[in-house]
């Protein structure tokens, strides 16, 4: 826990937001994976009795009266592990959150990028050797690190994200913004033969099924959607092929719910202005970004849809 401070400094409303975790003692699952007790201890020092429900955090968010000091808690990607570790640990204290959850795992398909968090942590002992063999295999030119592209991109980075490492960040820029899909499978596939793996035995059990999400919805929580295929640079699509994304995962999850679905979280945080009118008009009232400060040369242009939120990894020392 961060210890350097007494109590939790952030006194503006915005979310906290989590992806993997792990048991405690038990190795980790993907990078940023939080323990079992660290997620306990993390919800005592932000104050539990500052964490909304969905609900009212909605109702608050549409009325334009959040205060200082709510805050709310929501989970990206639908993985597993927040189902089986932190779950148990939110009802006890009886919190509910947003679960935002893209929806391409439930039709046969995967996200690469998922993929590749995870055997950073279950293949690797450290994570710079990852981020060695995956550059080993791609062999990107060294001129792209001084490169004004790169500098603008890890300059932002570094300003949204203050806990990624430099090997983290040229990992991410590579996998994100450099490599077409086909390259990054077949990266895929040599560090698992490499590591006498199949994608197969990564795979099993990153992410929650429809029924665990059914009884997510069924229990009070609430599910936002999160995109269908989880693309990496969102913002760069085509406004058609947004649609497509958002338009496939919300008409799955309502399938899936029950019920209408009115909130999401950017993918990766990537959108721009036209996508929060798109949104807007397929209904969408509450959205989430991924972190607590705005994309550098961004301004805020419809503040429900660009609500705050910060990294649970920067909670932790």
């Amino acid at each position: 826990m961060n210890s350097g401070r007494t109590a939790y400094a952030e006194s503006r409303p915005h979310g906290l937001m989590f992806h993997r975790f792990h048991q405690d003692g038990a190795p980790s699952h993907g990078q940023g994976a939080i323990s079992q007790s660290s997620f306990e201890a993390m919800l005592t020092y932000v104050g539990i009795d500052r964490i909304l429900s969905p609900q009212e955090w909605m109702e608050r968010a549409r009325r334009g009266s959040l205060r200082n000091g709510d805050l709310c808690l929501t989970f990206d990607d639908g993985l597993k592990s927040a189902w089986t570790i932190a779950l148990p640990i939110m009802k006890y204290f009886n919190i509910k959150a947003f679960w935002f959850i893209y929806t391409s795992v439930f039709d046969d398909g995967f996200d690469i990028k998922e993929i590749f968090s995870q055997i950073s942590t279950l293949l690797y002992d450290k994570n710079e050797d990852f981020f060695g063999d995956f550059e080993e295999f791609l062999q990107p030119p060294k001129s792209l690190w001084v490169s004004e592209k790169y500098r603008n991109y890890q300059s932002d980075m570094k300003s949204r994200f203050s806990f990624y490492a430099d090997g983290d960040i040229r990992f991410r820029y590579l996998r994100d913004h450099y490599c077409a899909l086909a390259d990054l499978k077949k990266i895929l596939e040599q560090i698992v033969v490499r590591k006498g793996k199949t994608i197969t035995d990564v795979m099993d059990g990153i992410w929650m099924s429809p029924d665990d999400v059914r009884q997510l919805a069924s229990d009070g929580h609430v599910i936002g959607l999160h995109s269908h295929d989880h693309p990496s640079g969102l913002e760069a699509l085509p406004l058609a092929e947004q649609f497509h994304q958002y338009d496939l995962n919300k008409r799955t999850l309502e399938a899936l719910v029950g019920g209408r679905i009115s909130t999401m979280s950017h993918p990766l945080g990537s959108y721009r202005p036209e996508t929060l009118s798109l949104l807007k008009d397929m209904g969408i009232e509450i959205g989430f970004r991924s972190s607590l400060h705005m994309k550098e040369n961004m301004r805020l242009t419809h503040p429900p849809l660009e609500l705050p939120r910060a990294d649970a990894a920067d909670l932790v020392v």
